[in-house]
């Protein structure tokens, strides 16, 4: 336990990239906001690498780059990462791989997805950090992300690449009201907290809502924010689960406009697919 707190005060204190001249950036989200999406585009920048889920338990997902071997990198084992996790991050953070034909990586900016979900004392620690910039992706549409999710986990498919072809079409599901007021209680609370740490002084912080990761204004700030040229950035790498208004989405959703009536939850589903 002594262990775990010393690592983690110091992993607050601890500057990322600063040896190695790289900007540390991190995507805060939650499940079905757009993160793999705005993942994937801003890895397209020239100078900039942006990793997936890479404390996801099961292994570290790199950036589609690495998939696509326009980079070569390693992060080492899952095992090598779970005994120390704050040093896999002081590596990740100044790793900037190799070009396919053994360049160095050009970037300037690094970085991942983390979720509070995996390693959250980890999470925490990072949230600190001052020296790591933040972008905080959000789904104003929690109804949306409320289906997206639903259907993910019925057809066990979370990300689509473009190199897979179209992404198959989901089946509607069923939206319990009682339980979906709890997930959207929960989703604020998350941004609540989140949006707390953004008050402590010198805290990096970049808000962007799930509309706005096709925008080539919203995308070149972002870049700006990393550190890196803002150019139009038009490269997509993944593709939506679903690209169909949301009431094409809900077997109950005449149940569900009935429950939204009379309150400002309605717009959740005149807002097309969210």
């Amino acid at each position: 336990m002594i262990k775990q707190v010393a690592g983690f005060v110091r992993a607050i204190f601890y500057p990322y990239g600063k040896s190695c001249g790289i900007t540390p950036f991190v995507i805060l989200f939650l499940p079905r906001t757009g993160s793999n999406f705005l993942a994937g585009k801003i890895d397209s920048h020239p100078q900039v690498m942006c990793h997936h889920e890479v404390l996801n338990p099961e292994l570290p997902h790199p950036s589609q780059s690495v998939r696509e071997g326009t980079v070569r990198i390693s992060f080492g084992s899952t095992a090598e990462r779970d005994a120390a996790p704050w040093r896999f991050l002081q590596i990740l953070f100044c790793n900037r791989g190799r070009l396919a034909n053994g360049n160095p990586n050009p970037v300037k900016a690094i970085g991942a997805k983390i979720s509070h979900y995996d390693w959250p004392l980890v999470f925490l620690s990072i949230l600190l950090n001052r020296r790591v910039k933040k972008i905080i992706v959000k789904r104003e549409n929690v109804l949306a992300s409320y289906v997206s999710e639903k259907q993910a986990i019925a057809s066990g498919s979370w990300i689509y690449f473009k190199h897979m072809g179209q992404a198959k079409k989901a089946e509607p599901v069923y939206v319990d009201y009682d339980e979906f007021i709890k997930y959207e209680r929960k989703r604020k609370v998350y941004y609540w907290v989140i949006s707390a740490v953004g008050y402590l002084p010198a805290q990096k912080f970049f808000y962007i809502e799930y509309k706005e990761i096709k925008d080539a204004a919203a995308i070149r700030r972002l870049c700006e924010f990393i550190g890196v040229a803002g150019v139009a950035i038009s490269t997509e790498r993944t593709r939506k689960q679903a690209d169909v208004p949301i009431v094409e989405r809900i077997v109950n959703v005449e149940e569900m406009r009935q429950h939204f009536t009379n309150t400002n939850r309605i717009r959740y589903l005149l807002e097309g697919n969210g």
